[in-house]
């Protein structure tokens, strides 16, 4: 990572950042580290993840009521049935954000 220049690691999920900064292990120090998704309850070295926060509930209702709109309508109406919902999460900006340089 030191040789590309790399100052952060992205990854889908806050699983995948922890896999990447246990290769890393001490090589890792310095950089950056966020999850493009839920980073609730995920630690990096005792820090917690930076990433997002999402609404659970919200997203498993919005979730249930397009499921019982596309079982009780009938096919030929499913086109007219909005399906992408777009809910507002929350940045968590945890501890694993560094400054360049090595600085929180």
């Amino acid at each position: 990572m030191a040789r590309s220049g790399a100052t952060a690691v992205f990854a889908e999920d806050a699983f995948l950042i922890e896999d990447a900064a246990l290769v890393l292990g001490g090589a890792g120090a310095g950089l950056s580290l966020a999850a493009l998704a839920e980073v609730r309850g995920h630690r990096i070295g005792g820090r917690a993840l930076s990433g997002f926060h999402t609404p659970r509930q919200q997203v498993a209702a919005e979730a249930l009521a397009l499921l019982q709109q596309l079982i009780s309508a009938p096919a030929e109406e499913h086109g007219g049935i909005e399906i992408q919902r777009l809910l507002q999460g929350e940045v968590a900006f945890g501890e694993t954000l560094t400054v360049r340089g090595g600085a929180r």
